[in-house]
């Protein structure tokens, strides 16, 4: 809980907190499709203290820990130069895009990440709702790149990169890119993922290159408006209740029968 100012990492998350708050002042200026609500602005913004204070740190350290074992049986390094590191983004970022498929194609993964997709608005402030128990769960889909030989530190470096970008895309005050769409991850790309239309539904996983998805078939352009949400509301704004209540449905539904139902965790969510 020791929070050091002139740390990078921090002076980035002091960055988006000002950000966020700049955004619901300006939300009320300029007109966007959705409001920026102090409520709902100010439940995203405890979820994310909560984690900064209490969860980042030891999923840090748990991976870290795993990361140097692993990264310890490998005979192979990259030397780290410029290089070996873009190599070693766009690597990260396609084991990203895979995470965060399975995060919607897994109840048990999907139980932590609907934490980020219950809000019903979408702004800087929604790139903050971040699940508590994330670090802790998600770490193995970048162990393919460990075992390509880049080191612990340039997996985590490019992942956390991956992360800051994706807080520049929840807005609804950038329209388009032009042709960057048919490259990177942009707002318009990314409202469409954070939509409970049924077209949208499962669509554009990526983090910073939305060509996974064109490769992968699941990308979608945005074609009509976005409603955002899940497609069952959660209807609270109270921290801790988005973060348990996923996993309060999750082991409901495995433990509701005599036989315990452990094939549900690694269904999709339309199987709660």
């Amino acid at each position: 809980m020791n929070f050091n100012i002139q740390s990078p990492e921090n002076i980035m998350i002091l960055f988006a907190l000002i950000l966020s708050i700049v955004s619901y002042f300006l939300h009320h200026l300029v007109k966007t499709k959705t409001s920026m609500s102090a409520k709902e602005t100010s439940a995203n913004i405890i979820v994310f203290l909560v984690w900064k204070l209490f969860f980042v740190a030891g999923g840090l350290a748990l991976q870290i820990a795993i990361f140097s074992w692993i990264s310890s049986w490998v005979s192979w390094q990259w030397t780290i130069t410029v290089l070996s590191g873009i190599l070693c983004f766009v690597l990260v970022d396609l084991l990203y895009y895979f995470k965060h498929r399975y995060e919607h194609e897994w109840n048990i993964l999907w139980a932590q990440h609907n934490v980020h997709h219950s809000s019903e608005e979408f702004n800087f402030s929604t790139s903050l709702r971040l699940p508590w128990v994330a670090s802790y769960l998600n770490w193995f889909f970048f162990v393919p790149a460990l075992l390509l030989g880049f080191s612990p530190a340039q997996v985590i470096v490019a992942h956390k990169l991956i992360l800051v970008y994706q807080f520049f895309i929840h807005t609804e005050m950038i329209q388009t890119l032009g042709p960057l769409e048919k490259v990177l991850n942009t707002p318009s790309h990314h409202r469409v993922h954070h939509g409970s239309n049924l077209i949208y539904l499962d669509k554009n996983y990526a983090g910073v290159f939305i060509i996974w998805d064109k490769l992968f078939n699941t990308f979608i352009p945005e074609t009509e408006d976005v409603k955002y949400g899940l497609t069952h509301p959660l209807n609270t704004k109270n921290p801790i209740l988005i973060n348990l209540n996923p996993w309060i449905v999750l082991f409901k539904k495995v433990f509701s029968n005599k036989t315990l139902n452990f094939k549900v965790l690694f269904q999709g969510p339309k199987h709660l």
